[in-house]
């Protein structure tokens, strides 16, 4: 009572202008209360606390039309109490229908880039800071020669004075054209904006009036707020990139904070982010497979008029991991590499073309190291980091196998 009491009319005293009819309209009511280990027989001795899952519902009059005022209801006061997370939402039309969602999605992406069916492939310029607009707009070129569809800004380049964001545009556009000129391919550029929501708005208006074709923001330190505002702007008519990083200190506890499905998944989507980084669990930071599924389902299940999402498993991500990938979630996600194209022992052209070759061996049920003895690149990516296999030890413990996920969708 205590968590739909705070969280709507009430607090720590009674109120004489809580009124019956008030509390009937506006408080949070208890709709399920499930304890987790669900005991049926007896409670073992050892037990000295206990753990539930507790459905609450709020009013939409409260919180329609925004999500800032949906998470300071929802979770807000109440995260204060102790070990409570917030694990999923379920929003009613009356809520969605102030939402416009992703502008292009899957779909549109894909018809932005003409590529009907392959997983698209997308890259991160390396270093991540440091460097001028020339040395990335020569990294971008290489990248998307070697068969990039998306080359993306690091998280952590954001309008430095030694390489400003109109700069980059100017410079990575430029390249942008010369590579479509040469392989008749289309290549986004996601630069990033992420500033304070006025600011990044600003640059983001200005980056698409010098013609970038693709927009950037860290959508856990700008916020889910900016983020929508630049999604939803019809003058910012390009596809919007969202990265992860600060996320992991709001969902990896598994007593507080907010859910991955949710935080990750769900909140970005309706908040309109065309595509969205996400820890592939065979990379450099553990993710639980069940959990990355789950986000990629948020992204990618039936949601009113809500375009879909597009998972962009990354982090550690080379042309070794790219079969099990797409095994995993199948094609409608965004490979996506940083070190492994700009590390490649044969240069950046090649680490691109080496993440393509593996996308094309999966897509035609080629074995990876079968079709790398034609592909140069491939070849040489496969003996510097390997193939992920069930026998790898790059897997944590939990990684499930891919036979047993076969078993269990059959």
């Amino acid at each position: 009572r205590q968590l739909a009491f705070e969280q709507t009319t009430g607090t720590w005293v009674e109120l004489p202008v809580e009124t019956e009819e008030l509390k009937k309209k506006y408080t949070g009511k208890i709709s399920g209360v499930h304890e987790t280990p669900d005991y049926e027989y007896e409670m073992p001795e050892e037990v000295d606390k206990r753990n539930y899952v507790v459905n609450l519902e709020f009013p939409v009059e409260n919180v329609k039309g925004q999500i800032p005022m949906m998470l300071s209801t929802i979770a807000g006061n109440i995260t204060l109490l102790g070990e409570i997370k917030l694990l999923d939402v379920s929003f009613p039309e009356a809520y969605l229908e102030d939402f416009k969602g992703p502008s292009f999605g899957v779909e549109g992406l894909r018809d932005m880039l003409d590529v009907p069916e392959r997983p698209l492939v997308c890259n991160m310029t390396k270093p991540d800071t440091g460097f001028p607009p020339e040395v990335g707009a020569d990294l971008f070129y290489k990248a998307a020669l070697g068969g990039c569809d998306i080359v993306k800004d690091d998280e952590l380049l954001g309008d430095p004075n030694y390489c400003k964001v109109e700069d980059r545009v100017s410079a990575y556009m430029e390249k942008a054209d010369q590579v479509k000129e040469e392989t008749g391919e289309e290549t986004i550029y996601t630069v990033n904006v992420t500033d304070r929501s006025s600011k990044a708005i600003e640059k983001a208006q200005k980056a698409v009036d010098m013609g970038v074709n693709g927009l950037m923001i860290n959508t856990f330190t700008a916020g889910f707020s900016t983020a929508r505002e630049i999604a939803e702007d019809p003058s910012l008519d390009v596809p919007l990139l969202g990265h992860l990083d600060f996320s992991g200190a709001v969902y990896e506890s598994p007593k507080i904070g907010v859910s991955s499905p949710l935080y990750l998944g769900k909140l970005q989507r309706l908040a309109g982010i065309d595509m969205a980084i996400v820890p592939s669990p065979y990379g450099k930071f553990p993710f639980l497979p069940k959990k990355y599924f789950q986000v990629h389902f948020a992204f990618n299940s039936d949601w009113k008029h809500i375009n879909r999402t597009w998972s962009m498993p990354a982090a550690g991500m080379h042309p070794g991991i790219v079969p099990i990938t797409i095994n995993d979630i199948g094609h409608d996600c965004i490979i996506s590499a940083g070190g492994a194209v700009h590390g490649h022992p044969m240069g950046s052209v090649a680490g691109g073309k080496a993440l393509r070759q593996a996308v094309d061996a999966s897509v035609e049920g080629v074995p990876i190291k079968e079709y790398a003895e034609d592909h140069e690149e491939l070849k040489a990516a496969i003996e510097k980091w390997g193939i992920a296999t069930e026998d790898t030890d790059m897997y944590l413990e939990d990684v499930l196998k891919v036979k047993e996920r076969k078993t269990e969708t059959e």
